[in-house]
């Protein structure tokens, strides 16, 4: 980073700033968010899905966890609720976040759970009716 102009050294003009933690919105600042998070999770024992690099997966005798990155959104889905319970805890400790409960959308898909039948639904309704109205179709 170039020194501000107002916080030049004198005699050293032709120096750099060397920034030890990325700033929140220059442009490498998502890449290095990234390779901290990467860093991170796989050190908590997940392990990268090779075609999508924003996906994780921890397989144990007690269960399967995925846990999806988008941005700076994580979400986490399981068959063993003491997992979550034990990555969220862990996440906390590490990464400054905030618990939003069960997800309900994500990147316009809605989520639904029948929990009497164990089955879970995705729907794109919300985003197909938009469409719709946006071309006036509805």
């Amino acid at each position: 980073m170039d020194q501000p102009l107002s916080f030049i050294s004198k005699g050293q003009e032709d120096k750099i700033w060397r920034l030890k933690r990325c700033i929140y919105g220059l442009k490498q600042s998502s890449r290095a968010w990234y390779f901290r998070f990467h860093e991170a999770i796989i050190s908590f024992g997940l392990s990268m899905v090779l075609e999508d690099h924003c996906m994780y997966v921890k397989k144990a005798t007690e269960g399967i966890m995925f846990l999806t990155l988008y941005v700076d959104d994580i979400l986490l889905a399981r068959n063993n609720m003491e997992m979550i319970q034990t990555a969220k805890k862990w996440l906390s400790s590490v990464f400054e976040m905030k618990d939003m409960g069960e997800a309900r959308y994500v990147l316009g898909v809605e989520i639904s759970r029948n929990r009497s039948k164990k089955l879970p639904g995705v729907s794109q309704g919300v985003y197909i009716n938009k469409i719709l109205e946006r071309f006036w179709m509805h």
